[in-house]
């Protein structure tokens, strides 16, 4: 601890401020890897969802294309404090100017990641939109006589239900319904 109460700061005389920022920033560049990992497997997982309409589709691939752009930015701007191009500039005392330019640039490569990382979770969410059609409706109805129709749910006149099944679309009176249930498939 130093005499005043204070803790003494980390770096040592013989550290330089650049070394620091480097060092820092290629911890950042790594994760921005897995980032750029992250968006191309959410591309991946998401293509081929045909349920989706097709404005949302188109908008969900901009956002994964954006995305993409905008990782990589982050990734040039995380990289050019991370890996700096040694010379005249870089050598003998750390110009502070200079290093304040670059812990900006570093923070402001980390939240463009954090940005990308948003837009490709925002593109993602389209995986939920609801599936249109398919068996994830389908109920099985039985009357009171055993007769059963397996099928999905659709309109009906005042007083029954209609069912939809493979056979066509038939309506049974609700006095004579014994059980609806939901099945996986007909």
């Amino acid at each position: 601890m130093h005499p005043g109460g204070v803790y003494q700061s980390s770096v040592t005389d013989g550290e330089d401020a650049f070394g620091r920022l480097a060092s820092t920033a290629k911890g950042w560049h790594s994760m921005q890897m897995g980032v750029l990992g992250f968006i191309g497997l959410c591309g991946v997982l998401q293509s081929g969802n045909s349920g989706i309409p097709g404005w949302l589709e188109s908008l969900s691939g901009l956002l994964a294309g954006v995305s993409f752009v905008v990782a990589c930015v982050a990734m040039v701007l995380v990289g050019r404090v991370a890996y700096p191009f040694y010379g005249a500039a870089m050598a003998g005392s750390p110009d502070p100017a200079r290093v304040s330019r670059m812990g900006g640039q570093l923070k402001v490569g980390i939240r463009t990641s954090f940005v990308a990382v948003v837009l490709i979770v925002v593109s993602a969410l389209s995986g939920w939109w609801p599936s249109e059609g398919g068996d994830a409706g389908s109920v099985q109805v039985r009357d009171v006589a055993g007769r059963t129709w397996c099928g999905s749910l659709t309109d009906a006149p005042t007083g029954s239900v209609g069912v939809r099944t493979a056979d066509g679309t038939f309506a049974i009176r609700t006095d004579a319904i014994a059980e609806i249930s939901p099945v996986g498939s007909c």
